[in-house]
């Protein structure tokens, strides 16, 4: 097979492995993006991998697949997310968090800093994760702030945590 014909192969996998995703129908998705894979491990493409494996319920090879993805891209912050997200699948909260903060420091997003904030709360580190819940209310993240109320009293500050509590249901 010629470079271009394996180019072509790679985009037209990936291409039908996407609109298989979009269509829920992941093992037909798996097999488009291993094909895509096994001709040119792109880290886009791993994570497509992953993504149609962790909606099959295979979460192990899920996390193989977005381990690969940061072989190829030790920068990608969504392997990174989603690696964060088969860590807390497993109650791994102490990985989980690690892979969280590193997407972090790469792309700051609003359901990141939630998640890391949840990681911290499974840990017991309540002030830390009282901060990250702030970052996700200030960022718009439409579950921090009842997060944060529901940290608020678990922490025993009722009257800030029910005053939020209520606040998020107008």
């Amino acid at each position: 097979m010629s470079q271009a014909d394996s180019i072509y192969c790679v985009q037209r996998f990936f291409a039908i492995g996407q609109q298989a995703f979009s269509c829920k129908d992941f093992r037909l998705a798996e097999k488009m993006f291993r094909e895509a894979a096994n001709l040119q491990p792109a880290a886009e493409t791993l994570i497509g991998l992953g993504e149609a494996l962790h909606w099959q319920g295979k979460h192990e090879d899920a996390r193989m697949a977005y381990e690969q993805a940061l072989q190829v891209d030790p920068a990608c912050a969504k392997a990174l997310y989603n690696l964060g997200v088969m860590h807390e699948k497993n109650y791994e909260y102490d990985k989980a968090e690690a892979a969280y903060e590193r997407a972090w420091k790469i792309q700051p997003m609003p359901e990141g800093a939630n998640n890391i904030a949840k990681c911290k709360r499974s840990l017991l580190k309540l002030e830390e994760s009282e901060q990250w819940y702030r970052k996700a209310v200030e960022m718009g993240f439409g579950n921090a702030q009842l997060n944060l109320s529901l940290l608020l009293m678990l922490r025993g500050d009722y009257v800030k945590g029910l005053k939020l509590f209520e606040m998020r249901q107008q």
